[in-house]
């Protein structure tokens, strides 16, 4: 019952008293805790000899037990936290998807109109340039001055299957300029009049052969989704917006917000014009999932 009572200080008291002897008067104030006087030493030395220990004022072993989650508690806790990020981080990879696809297009789209603008110092008014279908002609003597970039190459590339092997094969077409960007988006310039960019490109071939599968409204696993295609606007006259540079694939056209979507789902091509009138920003209501 001693000690097992509140007084944290009496289970070392009994044990004192019971090694002095008992014709040897004990003074409880001397060896109490709370007296100024009491030495300040872990232990002091009986006058009889017995090892005195020093009392302390903080609860004992016996006082109390500590807190302790059980294991059935903690494999809950994990249970709880499993099921919210279950539900809760496929949105937010969603989320980052379409904000590194923004980022990136917005910075093409300015990078790409930059570098035009500072050609045109040096080669005249952009109207008046040299258009064919050689694309690597046209950047070499447009752009390759102007666009910064980490390497370019003309050509493009695609997937030769010789039985179960498959391998990535380059094409010397100068039809084709494929632009690598310090950013590590991509971009092919094609027929002289197209970028279909790319956002951080990993396979770089895929692209060239979403423009060799017939065009971009026949691969609608990858237009609109991971190519977004762009245009040079040189196009005057009733209907088109008199716009220079580089605009998304159609944007130049007069079509109302609502046209524009409709374009979007029967040509994914044309989404970009979406992305762009919404300030760079995936809209509610775009018609494909990023990934």
């Amino acid at each position: 019952e001693i000690l097992n009572s509140g007084n944290s200080c009496e289970p070392q008291r009994l044990m004192f008293q019971n090694d002095i002897s008992k014709d040897e008067p004990f003074n409880h104030s001397t060896f109490h805790p709370f007296n100024k006087n009491f030495p300040s030493h872990a232990c002091s030395t009986h006058p009889r000899g017995v090892l005195v220990e020093r009392f302390t004022p903080h609860p004992s072993r016996f006082t109390f037990r500590k807190a302790a989650f059980t294991l059935a508690e903690v494999l809950i806790t994990l249970g709880i936290i499993g099921v919210v990020a279950a539900m809760t981080l496929p949105s937010v990879i969603q989320k980052h998807r379409e904000k590194v696809l923004e980022t990136g297009l917005a910075r093409f789209y300015t990078t790409i109109n930059q570098a035009f603008k500072a050609s045109e110092l040096q080669n005249g008014e952009q109207q008046y340039w040299e258009y064919t279908d050689n694309s690597c002609e046209f950047y070499k003597k447009y752009l390759a001055k102007y666009l910064k970039t980490t390497s370019w190459e003309c050509g493009y590339y695609n997937t030769v299957h010789n039985g179960s092997v498959s391998m990535v094969s380059k094409k010397n077409d100068e039809r084709f300029v494929g632009i690598y960007l310090p950013s590590g988006d991509m971009a092919v310039f094609s027929y002289g009049r197209a970028f279909t960019y790319m956002v951080k490109a990993q396979k770089h071939y895929k692209a060239y052969e979403a423009l060799m599968s017939g065009g971009p409204t026949d691969d609608r696993a990858l237009y609109g989704r991971k190519l977004f295609v762009f245009q040079i606007a040189r196009t005057r006259g009733e209907g088109w917006e008199p716009k220079d540079g580089v605009e998304p694939f159609a944007g130049y056209k007069r079509y109302s917000d609502e046209q524009t979507r409709e374009r979007c789902i029967q040509y994914p091509s044309m989404c970009v014009e979406m992305i762009r009138r919404n300030g760079w920003k995936i809209p509610e209501d775009y018609p494909y999932k990023i990934y």
